[in-house]
């Protein structure tokens, strides 16, 4: 039996145990950029789906178009049972920037597919078929996208041993697990990736709610085409902003106490003016009222006697003086 040269070359690689010895890297954020800055839009859409959702490659090319929820925040991707390592079926996450590369990809999707259908007709009958799959092109296709653009980006460094590449899509699971995992509990990271071991369990203790809010507390770390230094120095500003307002809010907060304490001295002192009125008697009142009225006649009918009396008086004084 005559073995292909494939399976030379695998063998040369492989040394005593059953471990991969590859050294695989994890890109960091700004070399993830580097990579996909060499990419169409396509590219950038596929490999962003997989970096911010930690999915395996194959459950993304098994992705429907009706699977993607556009609609939720953040925007959902419904992973069929039947396309899972696990057979579980379970519900993913991608960033805002992956959902807008996305939304690119979707409005030129049906032109670049007619495109690919049209120059296979001869070849391939079987791609003219419609494809309800978000990104209709298979593994090889992707891994082609892939290393062309780290041959461009110049980082297509290989390990020695194996003389395989020391970035490859299928990094992109740990970059994924790895960012998250600083922010959100490892278990909830599990289960988002799809792991047997914690799937379940996490499944059965977080709601679909629960699991989205836990990945936007983390989704920051992921982010490729925002600069994170520049998250950072944002997140320190809104923080210290916060303190700042919080200080204020103290101060508010001791004000409104004091006003309070005063508002309650004020009704208090209130409350006894109201009790003396109320045993004030009106009938009294207006008596002393109608008494006091009665008193300034009175005074007013005396002043005008002496007003009548002092102008008798005083003509009496002038009779006088003309006959003295």
């Amino acid at each position: 039996m005559e073995l292909p040269q494939k399976f030379w070359r695998r063998l040369k690689r492989r040394k005593n145990g059953s471990k991969a010895i590859t050294h695989d890297k994890v890109p960091s954020n700004k070399q993830l950029r580097q990579i996909l800055s060499h990419t169409r839009v396509k590219g950038k859409a596929f490999f962003l789906i997989l970096s911010s959702s930690g999915m395996r490659i194959g459950e993304l090319l098994s992705l429907h178009l009706k699977d993607l929820d556009l609609n939720t925040t953040p925007t959902q991707i419904h992973i069929r049972g039947e396309t899972t390592k696990s057979g579980n079926p379970r519900v993913a996450f991608i960033s805002n920037e992956a959902t807008e590369i996305v939304r690119e990809w979707l409005n030129i999707r049906e032109a670049a597919t007619k495109t690919v259908k049209r120059r296979s007709a001869k070849s391939k009958p079987s791609l003219t078929k419609e494809d309800p799959r978000l990104f209709p092109f298979t593994q090889l296709n992707a891994y082609a996208i892939w290393n062309n653009a780290l041959d461009k980006a110049k980082l297509n460094g290989r390990d020695r041993n194996t003389n395989i590449r020391e970035f490859h899509p299928h990094v992109l699971r740990k970059f994924f697990r790895s960012r998250m995992a600083t922010v959100v509990a490892l278990d909830i990271v599990e289960a988002l990736m799809g792991h047997q071991g914690y799937l379940t369990e996490a499944y059965r203790r977080y709601t679909i709610e629960q699991l989205a809010k836990c990945y936007q507390r983390g989704e920051a770390t992921l982010s490729v085409f925002t600069d994170m230094e520049e998250v950072s120095k944002l997140r320190q500003e809104v923080e210290e902003r916060n303190k700042t307002l919080q200080t204020l809010v103290n101060g508010l907060t001791r004000e409104n106490m004091e006003l309070k304490e005063k508002m309650t001295t004020v009704e208090s002192q209130m409350g006894v003016v109201s009790k003396q009125l109320e045993n004030l008697e009106p009938t009294k009142l207006e008596t002393e009222n109608r008494i006091l009225n009665q008193e300034v006649a009175n005074l007013k009918g005396q002043y005008e006697k002496l007003e009548d009396l002092v102008f008798k008086l005083s003509q009496e004084l002038g009779k006088k003086s003309k006959d003295s």
